[in-house]
């Protein structure tokens, strides 16, 4: 019965670790190179995706699900 446990406690463990690494999130802050201010209702996206944010009142945007990759 011990051993039991043991199993599906690693067992769920590992599920976790995996459904856990699917997706990930990007946050960041736009603002105007000059003055410095944030960028109210900018839009940024990832390139060649369909993922996307606007940024919110202090330039801050926030993308979640993002899938696994290299971005630029």
């Amino acid at each position: 019965m011990e051993r039991l446990i043991i199993v599906i406690t690693a067992l769920l463990f590992t599920i976790s670790s995996v459904i856990a690494g699917t997706t990930g999130k990007i946050a960041g802050r736009v603002f105007d190179a000059r003055t410095k201010e944030p960028l109210v209702g900018a839009n940024v996206y990832l390139e060649g995706t369909n993922i996307g944010a606007s940024t919110d009142a202090d330039g801050e945007f926030y993308m979640i699900n993002v899938p696994v990759g290299t971005y630029t």
